[in-house]
């Protein structure tokens, strides 16, 4: 009897996955292991001027663990104001996504930050529409005069390439919103 080469593949890459999957199960970093704040370089911004925030993530416990994707995750990164608008980069041409490598995955150590410097005035505004979930109906070029707040939501997950990876990945979802601040009127 001939030996069945895909079924004995198929076994081998599930194998493969269970393996992977009870390896991560054990050694994953805990829900809260990382935190996110979002803050502005100021309280108040007039409306003709650039209206700068950084996110930051921390890792939170005492292991080192790795970040999939979050390189490319924040050059394309997208921001809630206020559940009115969403704020995007402006990109002269779509990117489409690279096959995952495991160099993808990057280390954050135990008490460690990174760091990310947006300016909203540099980014595409869209005014949500009121009606539909999830949809659009205009851009605006800025935002108006008054109070606002900046939401970012992070979703991580595995790495697909295969591969030895150093530490575990964090996985998770995980949301931060800034402090309030205010838009003035142009001077």
């Amino acid at each position: 009897m001939k030996p069945n080469v895909s079924l004995i593949v198929s076994a081998l890459f599930l194998t493969t996955l269970a393996s992977r999957a009870e390896e991560t199960a054990v050694n994953a970093p805990a829900s809260d292991a990382l935190s996110m704040t979002v803050t502005t370089s100021r309280e108040r911004f007039s409306q003709d001027k650039p209206v700068k925030f950084t996110i930051t993530l921390k890792n939170t416990s005492d292991k080192e663990f790795l970040l999939y994707d979050v390189n490319w995750d924040y050059r394309r990164i997208s921001v809630d104001i206020d559940g009115k608008w969403m704020a995007q980069p402006r990109m002269e041409v779509a990117i489409a996504r690279p096959r995952p490598k495991i160099e993808d995955s990057v280390a954050l150590a135990p008490g460690k930050t990174m760091k990310f410097d947006f300016d909203l005035s540099a980014m595409i505004i869209w005014e949500k529409d009121p009606k539909t979930p999830n949809s659009f109906s205009k851009q605006i070029d800025r935002l108006p005069p008054g109070k606002h707040r900046l939401t970012r939501k992070h979703t991580s997950r595995m790495n697909s390439a295969e591969g030895k990876y150093p530490h575990p990945h964090w996985t998770g979802t995980i949301e931060a919103t800034s402090p309030e601040f205010e838009i003035t009127p142009e001077k």
